[in-house]
């Protein structure tokens, strides 16, 4: 009995550990963000903090979220979570999202899907 609950918690260690969110590059100060309207970072800086979440229905909503970010920061942002997200369904909606934005790393993204 003990050795089934050590390999249970074992198992649940690892699955935690697994469904873990893409690390996202911070947003730079200068540059790019500069150009930045205040409306379009406060979309970005809100579905970067709902995507940390251990949900998965929070890290789709802010794929959502990014979706409609007009930015090419968004879209660097939707490819590391469509190449590194922990969970692949949502992984598979940030790749769909690239797609719908025409990104030209997209059909990249739904090839490693894939496989």
């Amino acid at each position: 009995m003990r050795t089934l609950a050590a390999l249970l918690l074992t198992a649940l260690a690892a699955y935690a550990e697994a469904n873990l969110p893409a690390p996202l590059k911070a947003l730079p100060r200068d540059g790019l963000a500069e150009q930045l309207d205040a409306e379009v970072r406060r979309g970005m800086e809100a579905a970067r903090a709902r995507y940390q979440s251990r949900d998965e229905r929070d890290r789709m909503a802010a794929v959502e979220m990014l979706e409609v970010v007009p930015s090419p920061l968004a879209d660097l942002d939707l490819f590391a979570i469509a190449e590194e997200d922990g969970w692949p369904g949502v992984r598979l909606r940030a790749a769909e999202a690239l797609a719908r934005r025409e990104n030209r790393h997209a059909p990249m993204c739904a090839a490693r899907l894939a496989v």
